[in-house]
């Protein structure tokens, strides 16, 4: 008798029979035989430990992993001292790392810096760099490359947008691993501001200030942050492609995705075309005429920014705009949530005072506006603006006209529409100019050479709103555009870089906000959402309120991909 002629019948077999059988086998076929039983009872018990133990395991991101981006734009400066596009301040997030880090809760801890002390008076900052901080070749970061890239950024002949941050501080290296920084005044966002890359001084020392902007280093960039470069892509001269790789130098916690490759597309139409064929992963900066075009899969992200757009006036070159009630009736009349709608598709958030929605002031009332076309327009009537047979008010003759100026982009042109039509359903007439963006910043902005200028300005930190709105920013390259000016003002801000208590500088930014509407020099509209379309098992991207769109990438340490089970402990727990 043998297994065939067992199996073949429609009865299972006895003891006796499978016995007799394996009996009628050959030595080298009862040790097949032996072996596949022991594989069977072995795969059984395992079998059965996965089920019974399956209630009680935990699913935990564990390292590995590739993640594909894709970035509208193409890389020129990844180099902390002259980046200033969103594309270089990608990479340069990856790639390099300062004393300091900001987190997504908004809180400021160290990074490359093992230790700080700081005065009483909060004018010196000692920072002791962490004894494990490397740059990705391996060689120690020092005192001196902090001060080697402090003294960059203050170069009047390298010019980095970065110099302002920077002006009145003195920087000195105590040792190979201290470094000392003394503020001629105190300054909030100073610990911010220490979040700049540091630069390897051991890669650049040789670049001459005058070849500092047009050397290969600004495109092949060795940092000491979470991901080193390991392969550039080129076609004509031009990067298609950076493969990054988590970097065993990096001193802070260490990334759960091993490997980024990042895809540079010249519009969104590419780079959505990109996610479609699975190419990249995620993109992010997004129009929200794309959003539509995207596959039904995919995931969408979104995250106010603080980049505040709304209308400034040049009161000098528009007689009109020098009475508020003008201006008043302007800010009063406008549907920001309908200008939302028809030039963002509704990924914005409706904004009305100067200051960014996450600094808080006693004024709820300012956050709450709704539009009150009717009361505009009343107004304007008690102001001697009388409106004309053709709609369009006058007064003693010279009839309510203002030229709107704004940059070439479909998202500004179709909100200027929206506001010419809101604003002549009040009587006043509103002529749109539209300009390149290079043209618009060289030969509108920076000469003041507008009456209305629809535009949008960032606030990165706190300190900003002091730029925007003191007057000493008013000449170019300051960029308080509407050339305003104010006493009062400039005394609050001046109180505000200088205050760190945070309940006096909500009470100075209240005071701020009382002063800014007695004069109303702007009227805000709207802040855009970043839109960050994502495809695929990448999880906890956590967008909280974000200043810049490359801030989306504030926690990559804790996305992840790959995943694997545990059983808790009690101190796992």
């Amino acid at each position: 008798m043998n297994i065939k002629n067992i199996f073949s019948k429609s009865s299972l077999p006895k003891k006796k029979e499978i016995i007799a059988a394996i009996k009628s086998f050959s030595k080298q076929r009862k040790i097949v035989f032996l072996c596949f039983a022991c594989l069977c009872f072995v795969s059984g018990i395992a079998l059965f430990a996965q089920i019974a133990i399956q209630p009680f395991q935990k699913q935990i991101p564990v390292q590995g992993g590739t993640h594909k981006e894709g970035i509208i734009g193409t890389p020129r400066f990844i180099n902390p001292v002259l980046s200033f596009a969103s594309v270089d301040k990608d990479i340069e997030n990856l790639v390099f790392a300062g004393l300091t880090k900001k987190t997504i809760d908004g809180s400021v801890v160290l990074d490359l810096a093992g230790d700080l002390s700081v005065s009483t008076d909060n004018l010196i900052y000692t920072f002791t760099l962490d004894e494990n901080a490397r740059f990705h070749d391996g060689k120690p970061v020092t005192a001196d490359d902090v001060v080697f890239t402090i003294q960059k950024i203050q170069s009047p002949e390298i010019k980095s947008p970065k110099q302002v941050m920077w002006e009145g501080v003195t920087v000195e290296a105590l040792d190979s691993r201290k470094v000392r920084f003394t503020l001629k005044q105190p300054f909030i966002n100073f610990l911010e501001n220490a979040s700049i890359g540091i630069l390897p001084m051991h890669t650049w020392e040789h670049v001459p200030v005058d070849e500092f902007s047009f050397s290969p280093l600004n495109t092949e960039p060795v940092g000491a942050g979470k991901y080193k470069i390991k392969n550039i892509s080129r076609s004509r001269g031009s990067i298609e492609t950076y493969v990054l790789k988590s970097s065993r130098y990096y001193s802070g916690e260490k990334p759960l995705i091993k490997k980024i490759h990042l895809y540079f597309f010249k519009d969104d139409e590419r780079a959505v075309r990109a996610l479609k064929n699975k190419q990249i992963n995620a993109v992010a900066g997004l129009n929200p005429e794309s959003v539509s075009s995207l596959p039904k899969n995919t995931d969408i992200y979104t995250a106010t920014l603080h980049r505040m757009f709304g209308l400034f006036f040049n009161q000098k070159e528009n007689s009109p705009l020098q009475e508020k009630a003008i201006r008043q009736a302007i800010d009063i009349a406008l549907d920001r949530q309908l200008i939302i709608e028809n030039s963002l598709e509704g990924f914005g958030e409706p904004i009305r005072s100067p200051l960014p929605t996450t600094i808080h002031t006693k004024n709820t009332e300012i956050q709450t506006f709704e539009s009150k076309k009717e009361e505009g327009g009343k107004i304007l009537s008690e102001a001697g603006w009388i409106q004309g047979l053709n709609g369009i008010r006058q007064k003693g003759g010279v009839p309510l006209e203002i030229t709107l100026k704004t940059a070439a982009i479909p998202e500004l042109e179709k909100a200027a529409k929206v506001i010419q039509t809101q604003l002549k359903d009040i009587g006043i007439e509103i002529t749109i100019q539209t300009f390149s963006v290079n043209d618009l910043n060289q030969n509108i902005i920076r000469p003041r050479n507008f009456e209305m200028l629809l535009f949008g300005h960032m606030l990165n930190q706190e300190g900003d709103i002091f730029a925007f709105w003191h007057s000493s920013q008013t000449s170019d390259p300051g960029l308080n555009i509407s050339s305003y000016k104010n006493q009062t003002v400039d005394k609050i801000l001046e109180k505000t870089i200088r205050t760190f208590n945070v309940d006096e500088r909500v009470a100075l930014y209240t005071q701020f906000e009382e002063e800014f509407f007695k004069d109303i020099p702007a009227v805000f509209i709207y802040s855009p959402e970043l839109i960050y379309a994502v495809r695929g098992n990448i999880h906890n991207i956590i967008l909280s309120p974000i200043t810049n769109s490359s801030q989306r990438l504030l926690n990559i340490q804790e996305w992840y991909k790959e995943t694997n089970y545990i059983i808790p402990t009690k101190k796992s727990n």
